[in-house]
């Protein structure tokens, strides 16, 4: 929920939530809040007011575009250059991964073996297999309408990808 028409929100009212659904048609919005912001919420309803925006985020899977290109990469530094998109909590929008993907690859460490058509497209499905392979749905830190992930790089010397992908 975003305050609007000036009026000032607990903070803890503002914070992202998830939303219950049970899978047919109830979704339940559960709210903890201190006394202060119980208050303030029962003032609200008093008055018949409510100076508040919502905004809801939701993820939908799906299966990323097959592309005839072989990608290498060096695990470490992928790692590394991903995790700096990355704020203090970890998390990064999907655009700023499509961003990242969209640059020319041998500047970000990849060498690709075939035409995988437009470079939109590969940033596209690169961002989609981070994703998938990495990331986590994550409600915004910012009310920018992008959609966010967490990323959870493996630790260098862990393993992780093997610096390869193929779709071919």
């Amino acid at each position: 929920m975003l305050a609007t028409g000036g009026v000032e929100w607990p903070e803890e009212a503002c914070r992202p939530a998830a939303l219950n659904a049970n899978g047919y048609a109830g979704i339940r919005f559960l709210l903890r809040l201190s006394l202060e912001g119980a208050q303030f919420m029962k003032e609200l309803l008093v008055r018949d007011t409510w100076p508040v925006r919502a905004q809801a985020e939701l993820e939908l899977t799906g299966i990323a575009p097959r592309l005839p290109v072989k990608i290498a990469f060096d695990p470490p530094l992928l790692h590394r250059l991903l995790a700096e998109l990355c704020d203090e909590s970890g998390l990064v929008s999907r655009s700023a991964l499509v961003q990242f993907f969209s640059k020319e690859p041998a500047a970000i460490g990849l060498t690709l073996d075939g035409e995988p058509g437009s470079s939109g497209e590969l940033a596209e499905t690169l961002a989609d297999w981070v994703r998938s392979r990495y990331g986590s749905f994550a409600a915004a830190p910012l009310a920018d309408g992008l959609g966010y992930l967490a990323l959870n790089l493996p630790n260098e010397g862990s393993g992780g990808w093997n610096g390869i992908y193929r779709s071919r």
